[in-house]
């Protein structure tokens, strides 16, 4: 991707989402002019460097990898109304698996916590704005794509696989319909393993079919999934 050449600054800021049983969260650092407010990560585009590699800096910094899925959102202008200096913030937004990623010294240092999506809080320069449309690309890549399963472990139950869907979509789904279809898109495969150490019944264990991802793209009405009034 090539670089913006501007005069103005320009600040690429990163939605970092993870899922965890209490539903979808987004990872925010605490401002540091106002510690009452909170705001995404983000870090200032240098000379003859591209956008992604700053998002990916970015994901360094916090979480110590960047290798998850990486998206570049759209171009926000002059979020903050009370700055005088125009800046252009360029939204991207990352999924991660929560379990496979853990805070760096540099995220402690920022105050990084994550806060599930219901959370009402007080963000700097609109930054609701770039996490709200973030969400609605996720959404609708949701339902003609993969991408969900980057919020995942390599494996996973249909309970959890059903969670992650539904905390995403903010809609519950009608669950055997569910499995009926995902399992008939054979995009994921039973792995011959259980789940112990809840105190549920034992569940099976799925792994994400990467050779029949296509399998996405190519049944769009089946992923429709019915939801429950």
């Amino acid at each position: 991707m090539n670089n913006l050449h501007a005069s103005k600054s320009i600040s690429v800021d990163c939605v970092i989402f993870g899922f965890n049983q209490g539903g979808l969260e987004v990872l925010l650092i605490r401002d540091t002019e106002n510690e009452n407010k909170w705001r995404l990560p983000n870090d200032w585009l240098i000379k003859n460097e591209s956008l992604d590699a700053v998002a990916k800096r970015v994901m360094n910094k916090l979480i110590g990898n960047s290798s998850n899925y990486v998206s570049q959102v759209k171009v926000f202008e002059n979020l903050d109304k009370t700055n005088l200096n125009q800046t252009i913030i360029v939204g991207y937004f990352a999924l991660i698996n929560r379990g496979e990623y853990y805070m760096t010294a540099e995220g402690r240092k920022t105050d990084a916590s994550w806060f599930k999506m219901k959370d009402t809080l007080e963000l700097i320069c609109d930054h609701h704005a770039i996490i709200d449309f973030s969400l609605n690309i996720i959404k609708e890549k949701t339902l003609y794509s993969s991408i969900i399963f980057n919020l995942l472990p390599e494996k996973f139950t249909l309970p959890e696989l059903i969670r992650v869907y539904e905390a995403v979509l903010n809609r519950k789904l009608e669950k055997a319909n569910f499995r009926k279809k995902i399992l008939h898109m054979n995009v994921i495969s039973a792995i011959n393993q259980k789940q112990y150490g809840t105190s549920q019944r034992a569940a099976s264990l799925y792994r994400f079919n990467f050779e029949n991802s296509t399998e996405f793209k190519l049944n769009k009405e089946i992923l429709n999934f019915n939801y429950q009034d």
